[in-house]
């Protein structure tokens, strides 16, 4: 599947770059960010956040994407997302081993 092929390119490069003392205490969740060198806090963690936001609303907009899209068609494209994710994840998980 390229799509997973994809977004696992995307996500690897990401998980390359996150520092991991950006991970503690949650300083990317700080309402002021633009403390950091560069201008930001954690803008590694921060990368990675805002790619699983731009994913997680591409899945919304396909299943939502027009009304009308009958309901038979929107669980068949939830659960073609749902697999995507689950080898996704497979692969995450061998990244680790």
């Amino acid at each position: 599947m390229v799509v997973i092929e994809v977004l696992m390119g995307i996500l690897q490069e990401l998980f390359k770059r996150v520092i991991p003392h950006h991970c503690l205490g949650a300083v990317w969740a700080r309402r002021d960010r633009k403390l950091g060198k560069g201008g930001t806090i954690a803008p590694s963690v921060l990368a990675t956040i805002e790619q699983f936001n731009r994913v997680s609303l591409r899945v919304i907009a396909t299943i939502l994407r027009t009304r009308e899209l009958k309901s038979s068609l929107r669980a068949k494209i939830l659960q073609k997302w749902i697999d995507i994710a689950q080898v996704g994840h497979l692969s995450m998980c061998s990244l680790w081993y």
